[in-house]
């Protein structure tokens, strides 16, 4: 075997223009037999048409997606954006306020959509990558900042006071200790939460696996036993449950957590209903796959993608992802500097002016506001987006067009698009879908501190309050969570991360109202009706007087309507009749991406962009992690098969081939015996005829290596909904939550160094033991390999980053 030597070469960052290297490593020369004689053509090459791509809506998600499509698919692609309003960035948005009296110079910033998102640091996800990748492309990295002040102070307004919640703060000092106990023994808010807690943790059910004298007797269960208990018809909408009838069961069948504390977090998150929310489909989805099938407490079901994700952002594909340094320095210091919270100068904002400014730089794509989709026709070749445009001159009728594409990629609400396709009922299902209109209003009281003692993060409004006439959801303490605003301090003296600039006195609130309390109205609150309704609520809740002469007030308010899609029981069956409607009527052509489909929030949103973006322009790529599933058993004896997009079987030669050629991908170092090891749990836990396909061969033919590259794609089944048309288990995949990279439990030997990103320790102890055939670990200015004891040197993650997969726990 020959020994692996590294090459380097000089590169352009291609998002900054600076330097880089990147570095290849040359292997044992089995080039010979993939070296084939073939006619060799003189003539020139006929340029290839451009591919004409549609994106619909203008969103974070509409954004992401247009630019991945322009980076990935580069001069061969032409991007369309189609944005209704003259505003880009959807539910982000602000505008700026005079200070006012008492309020000092400059202006304020008041926010009317998400203002701040979260790091990945305790995710069992890999989403937030994606926004790093994108923060890096658009070098806003300097313009990162960190919201601070009294955040982990959060209240809850029940039933006419607010309760301050127990945070790790309170129990560092035995006042504080003494205080908690006696707010959770003495407050009605946190009835039935004993009784709750004691049963979630003995109880002997579908639970258990959390317990850790009971997790052997779990870990014994087969597949079977195990599918039947995740998709049993005697807990819900096959295999699906709403918030409150799964936590309650957890609970003992004790519903008062749910109504006084659970309901006001699904309040501030999706506006929604408990009793109609899926369960697995919000925050507590790995929560509800963990009491599905239980698993033990160091371990997490993640969704299988979620590790090809991580593969491609920093392999790109191929060559190494020119935002890999970025990506791993952005993610470490989330760990390192322990921060949750992460926002710009003026919220979102920033994010948003700087993917438009990306997008309006770039010769193939094409921004069009202010032009609305009236209609979707599917032909032969691609879609037919029928369009007006607001920009006809005054009395004349809107300029109509109708403009075919290859491709179109709808980041709208889903039941939108299901009224523009054609002929009408074409999507029943999206049609079926449910969103809620929420109104947002800022508050903006100049030159007075009005929160008294009750400065945090905000409150949050349970369903179980009462008299709550106006529908309030919850109100942000936004004076008390600014970020670094420069309008607010016209001689600012320093731009650093953990000094934000101060912002004038006054308190400024958001008020959010609406929600599920707004199901099923014909009319909304004009935006005056809602300040007034807003400055009411605050006046209960925080005391403070409505009476413009004694609290003069600046306020804005905004309807959004549709905002928040509400994943209720039976969405992964609604998802997956709508990727047959889909696929049927449009042939493959379009696909949908964003919340109405996928998590919400915007980091999930710019996750769900990427993905729509790289089933398009890179199916190839998108194939490897989104085409094989695991079928249904065929067979009484469990018989496991892959199979392709197309419907087309993998057999185990198939399975053998693709996880090499992927594990060539990831593990260039390595002969093929030991990249199967480290691509195949299958193999390395031992079983199975894949074991014994291994074992027979060693090597990949250079037919299969081609077969397995260029795998059959179906391409007419390309709706963005795929997933859902899967069976659900093989979607997941149980890890150890040390394995993941990137989260606060990263085990040591998985922390990733760069040059600008350092950690601690002894660099042996870091790649000491075996817990791996084969890992790697940066030590200093370079990468060592570390495998059967040999070890193999590569540069520093400068120019390389490189991951290992997980330990499948469980054979699924």
């Amino acid at each position: 075997m020959k020994v692996p030597t590294a090459t380097t070469t000089a590169n352009k960052n291609p998002n900054t223009g600076a330097p880089t290297k990147t570095w290849s490593v040359s292997r044992r020369d089995d080039s010979s037999k993939d070296k084939r004689p073939g006619p060799q053509s003189s003539a020139p090459k006929t340029p290839r048409p451009k591919k004409k791509i549609a994106v619909l809506g203008g969103g974070i998600t509409g954004l992401t997606t247009a630019h991945y499509l322009a980076r990935y698919g580069g001069p061969d692609v032409h991007v369309t954006l189609y944005e209704a309003s003259e505003h880009l960035g959807g539910w982000i948005d602000s505008v700026r306020v005079p200070a006012g009296s008492g309020g000092g110079d400059g202006e304020v910033l008041l926010q009317r959509g998400p203002r701040m998102l979260r790091s990945g640091a305790k995710s069992h996800r890999y989403d937030d990558l994606v926004l790093y990748d994108v923060i890096a492309s658009l070098n806003l990295q300097s313009s990162m900042r960190h919201p601070v002040g009294p955040s982990s102070s959060r209240y809850i307004f029940y039933p006419d006071h607010l309760v301050k919640l127990p945070s790790p703060a309170d129990l560092t000092s035995p006042s504080g200790l003494l205080s908690t106990i006696q707010g959770v023994t003495n407050e009605p808010l946190f009835d039935g939460c004993f009784g709750a807690g004691l049963n979630l943790f003995t109880k002997t059910g579908s639970f258990s696996g959390l317990m850790p004298w009971r997790v052997d007797d779990r870990l014994e269960s087969s597949l079977r036993k195990q599918q039947e208990r995740w998709f049993g018809t005697g807990k819900g909408n096959n295999g699906d449950e709403s918030v409150g009838a799964f936590l309650t069961r957890l609970f003992g069948g004790d519903d008062r957590p749910v109504r006084n504390l659970v309901s006001a977090v699904l309040h501030g998150i999706y506006g929604g209903d408990a009793w109609r929310l899926s369960a697995k489909h919000t925050i507590l989805d790995r929560l509800w796959y963990q009491a599905a099938a239980p698993r033990p407490k160091d371990q997490v079901w993640m969704p299988r993608k979620d590790w090809f994700l991580l593969f491609e952002l920093m392999d790109g594909g191929g060559p190494i992802n020119a935002n890999a340094d970025a990506i791993v320095a952005m993610a470490e210091r989330a760990v390192d500097g322990g921060w949750s919270l992460l926002a710009f100068e003026d919220g979102l904002v920033t994010l948003v002016r700087a993917l438009v400014k990306d997008l309006q730089t770039r010769a193939n794509v094409e921004v069009r506001t202010g032009t609305k989709a009236d209609g979707l026709v599917a032909v032969d070749d691609g879609v037919v987006v029928k369009s007006s445009s607001k920009t006809a001159a005054a009395g004349c009728q809107p300029a109509q067009r109708e403009t075919q594409y290859d491709h179109v990629i709808s980041t709208l609400f889903s039941k939108d698009l299901a009224e523009l396709a054609q002929p009408a009922g074409t999507l029943p299902s999206l049609a079926e879908t449910h969103a809620v209109t929420i109104m947002v209003v800022n508050l903006w009281y100049p030159g007075q501190d009005l929160l008294a003692h009750n400065h945090g993060f905000g409150y949050l409004v349970p369903s179980s309050t009462p008299d709550n006439d106006e529908g309030t959801l919850g109100v942000l303490f936004d004076s008390d969570l600014d970020p670094t605003d420069p309008a607010a301090n016209p001689n600012p003296t320093t731009t650093s991360e953990s000094k934000p600039q101060p912002h004038p006195a006054g308190t400024k609130l958001t008020v959010m109202l609406g929600g599920h309390h707004w199901d099923g109205w014909r009319h909304f609150p004009t935006e005056e009706a809602g300040i007034a309704m807003a400055r009411a609520a605050v006046h209960k809740h925080l005391g403070i007087d409505p009476d413009p002469a004694v609290n003069p007030v600046e306020a804005r308010a905004k309807l959004c309507r549709d905002c928040l899609p509400q994943h209720f029981v039976g969405h992964r069956g609604r998802m997956a009749a709508a990727h047959e409607e889909l696929a049927h009527a449009f042939k493959g052509r379009l696909s949908v991406a964003g919340p109405s489909y996928t998590t919400v929030g915007v980091i999930p949103a710019m996750r769900a962009g990427w993905e729509a973006a790289l089933k398009v322009v890179r199916p190839g790529r998108a194939a490897l992690w989104s085409a094989p599933v695991v079928g249904g058993s065929t067979q009484k004896d469990g018989d496991r098969r892959m199979v392709l997009a197309s419907g087309k079987k993998i057999t185990d030669g198939m399975l053998v081939s693709w996880m090499k050629w992927w594990g060539r991908r990831l593990f260039p170092t390595l002969p093929d015996e030991n990249v199967m090891l480290s691509v195949n749990p299958v193999a390395r836990d031992g079983g199975g005829a894949v074991t014994e396909e291994v074992q027979k061969n060693k090597t990949t033919t250079a037919a299969e290596h081609k077969e397995v590259q260029q795998p059959p794609l179906n391409l007419q089944r390309h709706t963005g909904l795929e997933e859902f048309a899967e069976p659900e288990i093989s979607t997941m995949i149980p890890v150890l939550k040390s394995d993941l990279y990137f989260r606060s439990w990263t085990n040591s030997y998985r922390r990733l160094k760069t040059d600008d990103n350092n950690h601690d320790g002894d660099d042996d102890d870091d790649v000491g033991g075996s817990h791996e055939n084969q890992r790697h670990a940066v030590v200093g200015q370079e990468v060592k390999v570390i495998e059967d004891g040999k070890v193999w040197k590569g540069p520093s993650t400068k120019e390389v980053c490189r991951v290992v997969p997980p330990r499948n726990v469980n054979t699924i």
